[in-house]
């Protein structure tokens, strides 16, 4: 129903300046609109949008929890899911590892995309331009942008990132896309102290969850005949 500053005003307990400085900035993001009169207010396209990417999280976490169940249990470590917000990445889900001394992952901890093993995941599959995107925002020199480019090229070569130590000292992780009809949709991570990530259990773990991931990706709507800056590999190997 639409409503008026004076109806909001009344309903929020706020007087008029402060309900109109509150909507104005509501109007930005596209929470609110106006009616053609511009006079009263309605529900924006910006809640509609909200409200998709909150049933998307869920979706895909919800289908995420076997393949994260079997992970957990294959390697006793911490899995942790993560999703894409602009520049960051997001843990959505976790489960915490067995083991006495385990990475702890707090969920809804954030992280920019290029400071953790998860993001450079995330960002490998998602395209140029998003790659571009990233770049311009870093204002990354000419020597990074090389490096960055080979290292993603990598992530996507392998359809994997075996990481140390590149967040956190002591830390080792293991990252895998997920993928749906339109691309890149979460990664999995397990992660746990470096000392329990040898290459050969690295190999083991990323044979079997990259095929676990692989079949998730197939039940979401991924094609194999999709896009390759957004196309998952299994293949098998610890990067460099």
């Amino acid at each position: 129903m639409p409503l008026s500053i004076s109806d909001l005003s009344r309903l929020a307990g706020l007087n008029r300046g402060a309900t109109a400085r509150l909507v104005r900035v509501l109007e930005s993001h596209f929470l609110v609109a106006r009616e053609a009169s511009g006079r009263r207010f309605v529900v924006g396209s910006g809640v509609l949008r909200l409200a998709a990417a909150a049933r998307l999280r869920f979706s895909i976490r919800e289908a995420a929890r076997p393949v994260m169940n079997r992970a957990a249990k294959e390697t006793s470590e911490t899995v942790s899911l993560h999703v894409r917000q602009g520049s960051h990445r997001a843990c959505i889900d976790v489960i915490e590892g067995r083991l006495p001394i385990r990475r702890v992952v707090p969920v809804g901890e954030t992280a920019e995309l290029l400071a953790s093993p998860s993001g450079k995941v995330l960002l490998a599959f998602s395209g140029s331009a998003a790659v571009t995107e990233i770049v311009n925002q870093e204002d990354l020199d000419a020597k990074s942008v090389t490096l960055l480019s080979r290292q993603l090229a990598r992530i996507r070569d392998q359809g994997y990132y075996a990481s140390t130590g590149e967040r956190f000292p002591g830390v080792s992780g293991l990252s895998i896309p997920i993928c749906d009809a339109s691309g890149i949709a979460a990664v999995l991570t397990i992660s746990g102290p470096t000392d329990r990530f040898s290459s050969t259990a690295v190999s083991v773990w990323a044979d079997s969850l990259c095929a676990a991931c692989g079949e998730l990706s197939a039940s979401l709507g991924w094609s194999s005949e999709a896009d390759t800056e957004v196309t998952p590999t299994t293949g098998v190997g610890v990067s460099p």
